[in-house]
């Protein structure tokens, strides 16, 4: 909210698994909530994801490891309360991100490490933070295993009312891949496969300026080290993304 964030994070040590803690803000002051162990049914957790729905109060976040899953949780004061419903996408995740719609759902993207292809999923979630999540559609393939499939990102529309999710191609020439994604209740559809051009080898990243009514992706720069800074959007026909000006190359 204006004055609460969760912060979550990841642990490899004496206390292996996925933690949580609340800060709440006044001013230039930042007061801390008790740190909360999540996802406790496991502790092989790689990364972690995570979003909050500001018109339903509920925050969700998205782990992946041999078999990824997604929870929702609410807040009250500094106590997290964690559902017991969640999500299980039972597969390996190499990558993924989360992004709700405001509405009462979100979509996730990701790339399975065994197989190496992309996918999208979306789910739906009470005021408890109860997950339901939908089958996944996708499978476009050519991730490397070892190395690319910790690229993908996500970002939402809300003035289209769709996702663009972004992933790092491997095979053949190295190239950035975005696919539209469209939610209706837990059913992830993508509506043509998804396209690209040249780039380097990199992470990615996406995020949609809702001033000026575009997306703005980062990416590394075919053939250097240099990054890429550009500006998409979804075209007239909902199923492609238009990439538009190159806003700035550095180093």
């Amino acid at each position: 909210s204006n004055t609460k964030y969760v912060a979550f994070w990841l642990q490899w040590n004496n206390n292996q698994g996925a933690y949580a803690q609340v800060g709440s803000v006044s001013g230039t002051t930042i007061t801390f909530g008790s740190v909360t162990q999540v996802a406790v049914d496991s502790t092989t957790w790689s990364w972690i994801s995570c979003d909050y729905d500001k018109v339903n109060e509920v925050v969700m976040y998205m782990l992946g490891q041999s078999s990824g899953s997604v929870y929702g949780a609410t807040i009250s004061g500094t106590t997290i309360n964690e559902s017991t419903t969640r999500g299980q996408y039972g597969e390996n995740l190499g990558s993924g991100q989360i992004v709700s719609d405001q509405k009462g759902g979100f979509m996730s993207c990701y790339i399975r490490s065994d197989g190496a292809d992309q996918y999208v999923r979306a789910g739906t979630y009470n005021s408890s933070g109860d997950i339901t999540l939908g089958s996944a559609t996708g499978g476009d393939n050519g991730y490397a295993t070892q190395v690319y499939r910790n690229m993908s990102s996500l970002a939402y529309s809300p003035d289209d009312d769709k996702w663009v999710a972004v992933f790092s191609k491997a095979s053949g020439t190295y190239q950035t891949h975005f696919s539209i994604a469209t939610r209706s209740g837990t059913t992830a559809t993508q509506p043509a496969s998804p396209s690209g051009y040249n780039s380097g080898a990199g992470v990615n990243t996406i995020f949609y300026d809702t001033k000026n009514k575009y997306f703005v992706q980062l990416n590394r720069r075919n053939g250097s080290g240099a990054q890429t800074l550009r500006t998409l959007q979804i075209n007239a026909a909902g199923n492609g993304v238009t990439v538009g000006q190159t806003v700035d190359a550095f180093d």
